[in-house]
C-alpha cells in the first residue's frame, strides 16, 4: 500500500486520503496532484539506553589576565552556634525570682512607701508631683524604667539602687518633708543596697545556669537565655 506524507505534520496517510488524517490539511493542489516537497517530519524517538548521546561540553576553565587562574571563591563562614550540653534547669527559677523581687522592691519604695514612714501622702511619687520637685518626679520614672529593664538584665539593678540613693539624698536636703531624718535616709540606702545585691546575685545564678547548659555565651545573653529558655535539640 502506497503512503502519502502530510507536508504539514508529517503523518503517514493512505494513498486514497485527500486530507490528512492527523491534522486535516489538504494534501493535493487544485489539479489533483500531490503538493510537491512533501517530506516526512522527523520525530523524536524514545530514549534508548544502549545509544550513545552527545554529552554537554563543560565551560572552559576561567583564567584571569595573562593566563593567571582566578582566585578561589570564598566560602561563607557560618556563625558559630552555641553548643548545648545536657540540659540542667537548676538555678533558673531562683535567678528569675531574685530579678522579680528587685523590681517589686523598687516599685514599693517609689510608689508605696511613705518617705517619712508616717503618711502615705509623702511617697516619693507624691512628693515629686509637688511644685518645685520636678527633678524627683523625673528621677522616679527613670528609676522605674530601669527597674523594668533590670528584669531582663539584672545587672541594671546597680543603676536602680544608685538612683534611689540620689532620690533619698534630695529628699533629705529639700524642704518638702521636715520629718525626713537621718534614719529615713539610712533606710532608703539599705533598700537600695538590697536591690543592688539582688541584681548581682540574680546575674550570678543566671550565668551559672547558662554555663551548665551552653558554652561560649556572654553575660548579657546569659540573662536573656535564662528568661526565654535554652532551645534544646
Amino acid at each position: 500500500m502506497s503512503i502519502t506524507f502530510c507536508g504539514k505534520c508529517g503523518y503517514n496517510n493512505p494513498e486514497e486520503c485527500h486530507f490528512c488524517v492527523n491534522c486535516g490539511a489538504d494534501m493535493f493542489d487544485s489539479t489533483g496532484e500531490p503538493v510537491p516537497d512533501r517530506q516526512p517530519v522527523e520525530r523524536l524517538s524514545p530514549y534508548d539506553p544502549n545509544r550513545q548521546y552527545m554529552q554537554p561540553v563543560p565551560p572552559p576553565y576561567q583564567q584571569g589576565p595573562y593566563g593567571t587562574p582566578l582566585p578561589p571563591v570564598p566560602v561563607p563562614v557560618q556563625p558559630k552556634k552555641a553548643e548545648v550540653l545536657n540540659y540542667q534547669p537548676k538555678g533558673r527559677k531562683f535567678a528569675i525570682a531574685l530579678s522579680i523581687t528587685a523590681m517589686v522592691l523598687t516599685i514599693i519604695t517609689l510608689f508605696g512607701m511613705p518617705a517619712d514612714f508616717a503618711s502615705f501622702d509623702n511617697t516619693v511619687l507624691r512628693i515629686g508631683m509637688q511644685p518645685g520637685e520636678e527633678v524627683i518626679l523625673v528621677l522616679t520614672f527613670v528609676t522605674l524604667a530601669i527597674a523594668i529593664a533590670a528584669l531582663l538584665e539584672p545587672i541594671l539593678c546597680i543603676v536602680t539602687g544608685i538612683l534611689i540613693i540620689v532620690i533619698a539624698s534630695l529628699l533629705a536636703s529639700g524642704p518638702v518633708i521636715d520629718s525626713f531624718l537621718a534614719a529615713n535616709l539610712i533606710v532608703f540606702i539599705l533598700i537600695a543596697v538590697d536591690i543592688m545585691v539582688l541584681g548581682i546575685v540574680s546575674v550570678i545564678f543566671m550565668r551559672k545556669f547558662v554555663d551548665n547548659n551552653v558554652k561560649d555565651v556572654d553575660m548579657f545573653k546569659s540573662c536573656y537565655l535564662t528568661w526565654v529558655g535554652i532551645p534544646r535539640q
